[in-house]
């Protein structure tokens, strides 16, 4: 599903058209369930659109007093670093409240630790396990030794957030059990 909208999203690029964030949603999804329509009912399929939604309507509806912006000024760096650290809190933020029906729907659950999680975790795989991983795939025609240190150094780093999160889950408020919303309270929330 990611590799799909940010393919729509480059072609965007090569078509040199607008890019809309909400169109690109939806032609991903409409690309997706052309080709699998049961991945509709999936609750990854679900998920995963209801987060990227929200978090594309939450920052649509940000002031842009608190987008990042470059000025003048001597403390322009310090406010961008933390107009940055609020935009990298905000996303995990729309994601869990976008998603949050969906959870208790189908986990009859809502994390209690899930931003403290994502804050941990999202740098460690975002930007070092992942690059590591496709700079190891572009790698592999140059150099398999240097393919291989980096496709296993993104695994050990990727094995580190798997631990900080199983660390986080043993906590006993890591999750409270709440009841399964009927799809009116659902439609509710999101309406």
């Amino acid at each position: 599903r990611a590799v799909i909208m940010v393919s729509i999203f480059l072609m965007t690029f090569v078509f040199e058209r607008d890019q809309n964030p909400m169109n690109t949603l939806a032609l991903a999804a409409c690309v997706i369930l052309i080709a699998d329509p049961p991945s509709l009912y999936s609750i990854s399929f679900q998920l995963s659109f209801t987060a990227v939604f929200a978090i594309l309507f939450g920052f649509s509806h940000m002031p842009e007093s608190l987008t990042v912006s470059y000025g003048s000024g001597s403390n322009n760096w310090r406010v961008h670093i933390l107009k940055r650290l609020l935009s990298f809190f905000l996303v995990s933020v729309f994601a869990v409240w976008g998603s949050m029906p969906l959870v208790m729907f189908y986990f009859n659950q809502i994390s209690c630790v899930g931003l403290l999680a994502n804050f941990a975790v999202v740098p460690l795989v975002g930007f070092i396990s992942i690059p590591l991983g496709l700079l190891g795939l572009f790698l592999i025609p140059l150099s398999v030794t240097g393919a291989s240190w980096c496709i296993q150094a993104g695994t050990e780093i990727l094995w580190f957030a798997l631990e900080v999160v199983s660390w986080l889950a043993d906590f006993q408020f890591a999750a409270v059990k709440v009841i399964s919303p009927s799809l009116l309270e659902i439609g509710c929330y999101y309406a």
